[in-house]
């Protein structure tokens, strides 16, 4: 009996059946593998969709760069010196503009050279006598300052005042009013264009310094003729019914000194030139 019961002991339950567990386990898995593609395709579009604002952004920061390193062709501008007698600052704005506009080099900051725009802004305008172009950081329009040669005298020639600077160029033609600045009239008959020389940077002095003198004895310069002879320049006082004749090649003042010594003789022996008087030689002096 004992040795029954032991065998009975050891021996192995059979497995049990169970008919849902069989039956049931496929679809399980079906399920789970479903599932599980479901989450697959679900992550991608979630990081998309986490990293979408980084893309937005990146794509704005880009475009801002590639748009901030273009350059306008309207500029802004400060201006210096400008006198009355230039044409109005709007010329100038247009004119330099125009010149950004004709090149594509000068259309993005990488491209435009400065030193070159300043120079070609400068031989375009001869009045103008500095020009310096910046770039900015931030923004596409550059800043363009504009310093202005100073007239200092207006010459009548062929129906046109022309202005002249210190150096005795012709900066442009007169636009305003001159009555400011001392007025010649050129005999000559050439046709000066902006940027040529027309006199001297001496016989601008000569000029300036003849009408300093002649205000300082309480006289009026009425006219003053050049071209007429090379060197010569003749004038007209105000009150005066004749003219004098000077000479760029000597010294102003040792000139109107004759001048003033002769119309003080003029003046003690009631007598009047009837034409001129000629202090070209100094010391020597002809009075007709």
């Amino acid at each position: 009996m004992t040795e029954e019961r032991r065998q009975l002991k050891t021996v192995t339950k059979a497995p049990t059946f169970r008919y849902y567990k069989a039956t049931h386990k496929p679809e399980l898995n079906r399920r789970q593998k479903h599932t599980n593609q479901k989450l697959s395709l679900t992550k991608p579009k979630l990081i998309r969709l986490r990293n979408l604002p980084s893309i937005i952004a990146l794509m704005i920061v880009f475009v801002a760069v590639v748009f901030n390193g273009l350059v306008d062709t309207a500029a802004n501008y400060k201006y210096a010196a400008h006198s009355g007698v230039l044409p109005a600052e709007s010329y100038y704005t247009k004119s330099i503009n125009e010149i950004l506009s004709r090149s594509p080099l000068y259309r993005t900051k990488i491209t435009l050279s400065t030193r070159d725009l300043e120079n070609k802004i400068i031989q375009k305008f001869p009045e103008i006598s500095a020009a310096t172009v910046s770039l900015p950081l931030v923004g596409t329009r550059p800043i363009i300052g504009i310093v202005f040669n100073k007239p200092v005298l207006a010459v009548q020639t062929n129906q046109k005042m022309l202005l002249l600077g210190e150096d005795g160029r012709v900066l442009a033609e007169a636009e305003g009013v001159t009555d400011l600045l001392p007025k010649l009239s050129d005999d000559s008959g050439l046709d000066y264009k902006p940027g040529q020389w027309l006199l001297l940077e001496d016989e601008v002095r000569f000029i300036l310094d003849l009408v300093k003198e002649v205000k300082s004895q309480g006289l009026t310069v009425q006219e003053i003729i050049i071209g007429t002879s090379p060197q010569d320049v003749i004038i007209k006082l105000s009150g005066d019914s004749y003219t004098v004749k000077l000479n760029f090649g000597f010294d102003v003042r040792q000139q109107l000194g004759a001048l003033w010594a002769t119309k003080l003789q003029i003046k003690n022996e009631n007598k009047n030139p009837v034409e001129y008087i000629d202090v070209r030689l100094g010391e020597r002096i002809f009075i007709k």
